[in-house]
């Protein structure tokens, strides 16, 4: 009987987490050769490649929050 009860507790907990993430987008316009320069401290990356003339980046932050500049 305890089992399902936990699992619904995962569930939960699960959920709340993905509540709490922000999200921020930006795209932008770029010529034939673009460059694209990424840091980062504490952070998984993944970096697609495309044919647009066009550099989109999306942020989610899990417990962060984004400050208002972006």
């Amino acid at each position: 009987m305890r089992k399902p009860f936990l699992l619904f507790l995962l569930c939960v907990s699960i959920f709340r987490l993905s509540v709490l993430a922000e999200e921020w987008t930006k795209s932008y316009q770029v010529g034939d050769r673009p460059s694209l320069r990424v840091d980062t401290n504490d952070a998984s990356v993944e970096i697609s490649r495309g044919v647009s003339r066009t550099i989109s980046a999306r942020v989610i932050a899990d417990g962060y929050k984004i400050g208002g500049s972006g």
